[in-house]
């Protein structure tokens, strides 16, 4: 989190739902809150299949959403997705 609050440039971050101290969709709500971030995309990666639970990540921001387990081929789909089609072999 403390990491997001800062200016350094990221283009892309994965999220995780559950993390220790707290959960994914909190990260994306701070990290959708702080205009530095305005260009930053964000794709929640976990195991959480049920549809509220995607709802509620892409009502906080996030810009795609993978389940695990991450396949490749559905990582370079989503990445492609998002614009960040960087030639991934």
């Amino acid at each position: 989190m403390d990491h997001l609050k800062g200016t350094d440039a990221i283009d892309l971050s994965l999220v995780d739902w559950i993390l220790p101290d707290t959960d994914g969709v909190e990260v994306v709500r701070a990290a959708r809150a702080n205009r530095a971030r305005d260009g930053m995309r964000i794709m929640m990666v976990t195991g959480r299949t049920d549809r509220d639970d995607v709802q509620e990540a892409l009502d906080a921001g996030v810009d795609e959403y993978l389940m695990k387990p991450i396949e490749r081929d559905a990582l370079i789909s989503k990445l492609n997705l998002m614009g960040l089609d960087e030639g991934w072999t």
